[in-house]
């Protein structure tokens, strides 16, 4: 969980140097961050129609958009495939966020799910706050380009804890 907010942290000061804040098509502008809206509220739909409450296909799904998403955004400069990494990355962000909470939720009993909850949001929390002081770092240090390539990185690294160690850990407290 900390991994994935890593993610978030990272990319969240760097994208305006890299999209010039706001995207050009065809005399129009429209904001980075209008169109992260836009698949955070797809993510909403999307989930309900087609993952049937299948948890685990629906991390690695959305682990999977987060590196193809971050891979598009370091490769391509067009403000087409920009657009679509960002809609990729919100998109699958917004359908990871309360697949793993439920999982929280449902590995704690009755009486301990309030706490369950509150430790998802802080391991959120941290992993956000840890993302940004890095990629400030980062920023200053060096160059962002290697603060995209840190958060691609984290996100395969988090898919493959993910498939290795936190699904099977779940499956096995679930039976």
């Amino acid at each position: 969980m900390i991994l994935i907010a890593f993610i978030i942290g990272i990319l969240f000061p760097l994208i305006h140097f890299k999209t010039g804040d706001l995207f050009l098509l065809e005399g129009w502008t429209v904001p980075y961050f209008a169109i992260t809206i836009v698949g955070y509220l797809s993510s909403l739909a999307f989930a309900k129609l087609s993952f049937n409450n299948n948890i685990w296909k629906q991390i690695v799904i959305s682990l999977l958009l987060i590196v193809i998403a971050i891979s598009l955004f370091i490769l391509f400069d067009q403000p087409v495939i920009q657009i679509v990494s960002a809609f990729m990355l919100d998109l699958a962000f917004g359908l990871i966020t309360p697949a793993l909470l439920f999982m929280f939720i449902n590995l704690s009993r009755h009486c301990q799910r309030s706490t369950a909850n509150i430790t998802c949001w802080l391991a959120w929390e941290i992993g956000v706050a840890v993302g940004i002081a890095v990629s400030c770092y980062l920023y200053t240090q060096s160059n962002s380009g290697l603060a995209y390539q840190l958060a691609m990185f984290s996100g395969a690294f988090a898919l493959i804890l993910f498939v290795t160690v936190s699904s099977p850990y779940y499956k096995k407290k679930m039976q």
